[in-house]
């Protein structure tokens, strides 16, 4: 069994987007091509102090960008949501400082099906849901890079805040 560290579990989630994009009907050779298209970076600030409610706050902003994208049609397209790996995040913990839990924020990464990524896209950028969103760009970082980057409040935080599984969770929620 190959041991938790970061680099494992950004390679586990480039996976789990990949044979996701395979189970969307798409070969898995073209995700790489596909990629700057269909993968979106997001970040929510959502002005709260307490870092349990940044993500269940980001919960309740992906549920958001669901109904602006299915309207009434969003039970029945389950299959094909936007499938995200959300991480809570602190000031600092990217230069390895102490976290401090004043104003958490959520770094995600969304996988769009190829044909609703344009759509993806351009509501992350018109809807007032998200602080930043940014089309991937492998010519920048790779996938891995950027699920990294996502992950670093988990990695800095040693267990220090939270239990960490609750520092990060997948959408859409499994039932």
């Amino acid at each position: 069994m190959q041991p938790f560290t970061k680099q494992a579990f950004a390679t586990a989630i480039a996976t789990h987007f990949m044979d996701q994009f395979g189970k969307w009907g798409y070969p898995p050779a073209d995700f790489d091509a596909q990629a700057p298209q269909t993968v979106t970076f997001v970040t929510r600030t959502a002005g709260l102090n307490h870092p349990a409610a940044a993500l269940s706050d980001f919960n309740k902003t992906y549920f958001e960008l669901l109904k602006a994208m299915y309207g009434n049609n969003l039970g029945r397209k389950r299959a094909v949501q936007p499938l995200a790996y959300a991480f809570l995040d602190f000031a600092g913990s990217r230069l390895g400082k102490a976290i401090v839990p004043d104003l958490p924020h959520v770094h995600a990464l969304m996988l769009a099906h190829p044909d609703q990524a344009t759509r993806l896209r351009a509501l992350c950028h018109s809807l007032p849901l998200f602080s930043d969103a940014q089309s991937f760009d492998p010519t920048k970082q790779s996938l891995e890079g950027i699920a990294t980057y996502c992950m670093k409040g988990l990695i800095s935080s040693r267990g220090e805040m939270l239990e960490r599984g609750q520092l990060w969770e997948v959408f859409p929620r499994t039932i």
